[in-house]
């Protein structure tokens, strides 16, 4: 599974995909509290592993406090405090037998948990933090798809306002030969990334490295267009792309957007989002447009779409006296 790095390690390859679908599958909360699917397509600059010691296996790389976080609990899914335990020793201890971690007394540390998993981590005796930055925005299909409702007033006023002023909108189906379309769009939504960067600068210091591994995961997963069941629209304006959508299923009632850019054209997001909606109705009932990274205008954008739920995240750091008892074999 993967590619080989030690006796225990493995760089996580888009074939793992179904494995870890299957074992992390939301029957605890549906619909899934975690866009675990996006780190198979940011794993380039996220530099994820997995690592299987005896019978426990568990994911970890880069976050933005340390570069060894696990990513959610250890496989398979522990309930009991003790049980869980027992796991995050086996995994700190071979984290330290294979030199992730250089000093014993570092901790650990744990992200992209849901409630129920903070709460197993927290009475295992781990400290847990909420991660507003990762919640996760839920959607109805319908609602969305539809416009209906009073909360969307807003979103039907900049639908009908595009629609007034941009009667040529062409859609088409995410596929192969549309690929270079969407990485030239890709390549235009950067380039007034940064320039508007240049005269607010952001906030966030890890502003540039989300960036960096938004674009690089969009791109990696257009690559991979066969390799999993991604599906998605491109827009186009007098012949040239303006925007596209992509996501993949991820549970039997939920679908997971994975990346949506568009250029600044008011209320093309708005279609975007809407259009794609209404093509997934009677198939799932949410849609999960995953998290907001922190960015004031993307938090503001995904609450005015009014979601049914937002899915709380949180990290965790359990001390080392918590996880030595077992290390020293």
């Amino acid at each position: 599974m993967g590619q080989a790095l030690s006796r225990r390690l493995h760089a996580i390859e888009l074939g793992d995909f179904d494995d870890f679908g299957r074992a992390l599958a939301p029957h605890e909360d549906p619909p899934s509290q975690l866009s675990f699917h996006l780190m198979y397509l940011t794993r380039g600059e996220m530099r994820l592993k997995t690592c299987v010691d005896d019978d426990v296996k568990f994911v970890f790389g880069w976050s933005s406090e340390i570069d060894h976080a696990l990513y959610g609990l250890p496989l398979p899914v522990a309930s009991d405090p003790t049980a869980l335990i027992r796991q995050l020793r086996a995994c700190y201890r071979a984290l330290i037998e294979e030199g992730i971690v250089g000093n014993r007394r570092e901790g650990l540390y744990m992200v992209l948990l849901n409630d129920r998993w903070a709460q197993r981590v927290e009475a295992a005796g781990g400290r847990v933090f909420p991660t507003a930055d990762d919640d996760n925005y839920i959607y109805s299909t319908s609602k969305l798809g539809t416009l209906e409702g009073a909360s969307l007033r807003r979103h039907r006023e900049m639908v009908r306002a595009f629609e007034r002023h941009n009667r040529e909108l062409e859609i088409e189906p995410l596929t192969a030969d549309r690929i270079e379309d969407v990485r030239r769009l890709i390549r235009s939504w950067l380039e007034q990334k940064l320039e508007h960067s240049r005269t607010r600068p952001p906030e966030s210091p890890d502003y540039f490295h989300l960036l960096r591994d938004d674009v690089s995961s969009a791109i990696l997963s257009l690559e991979h267009l066969g390799d999993l069941p991604i599906r998605g629209r491109i827009y186009y304006l007098e012949k040239e792309p303006v925007g596209f959508i992509s996501g993949i299923p991820f549970s039997e009632d939920t679908f997971l957007y994975l990346h949506h850019k568009n250029l600044p054209i008011k209320g093309l997001a708005e279609v975007i989002y809407s259009d794609f909606s209404r093509s997934l109705i009677g198939e799932f009932e949410f849609v999960n447009a995953a998290q907001d990274l922190g960015i004031p205008s993307l938090r503001a954008f995904k609450l005015r779409l009014s979601p049914v739920r937002i899915l709380k995240t949180h990290r965790a750091f359990v001390p080392s006296a918590a996880l030595l008892e077992s290390t020293s074999r």
